[in-house]
């Protein structure tokens, strides 16, 4: 091969390579806003979790009520675990949300380097 077809086979390959980055950058960006959003809602139903959790166990007469009844127990056991669950995918939200934004910023760095050698 001359010198002159291997320089357009590189070009070719870093533009190749460019465009497939732009298509996972533009990727991993609608992950990451989609994330973000799952991340509001969760945090939000997380906070209501947290209030009922609080509501039973703070309540005078109406738990004296469900401990006469013997439900209370129950009650509150369901909304520790509603609570756990809820926490338990916010920090699995949070945790990929991270890590989807260092991969983006990995990708970007590449990106900027093939730039750069144009």
């Amino acid at each position: 091969m001359t010198s002159l077809d291997q320089q357009l086979l590189e070009l070719y390959e870093k533009i190749n390579r460019k465009e497939k980055l732009k298509v996972h950058l533009r990727h991993l960006n609608e992950v990451i806003a989609q994330k973000e959003t799952d991340l509001v809602l969760v945090n939000k139903t997380l906070a209501e979790e947290q209030a009922d959790l609080d509501k039973l166990e703070d309540q005078n007469l109406y738990t004296t009520f469900l401990y006469i009844l013997g439900n209370k127990k129950e009650q509150l056991e369901k909304a520790r675990q509603d609570y756990l669950a809820q926490y338990m995918q916010f920090q699995g939200l949070t945790n990929n949300l991270q890590a989807l934004k260092e991969e983006t910023l990995k990708a970007a760095a590449i990106m900027r380097g093939i730039e750069g050698n144009d």
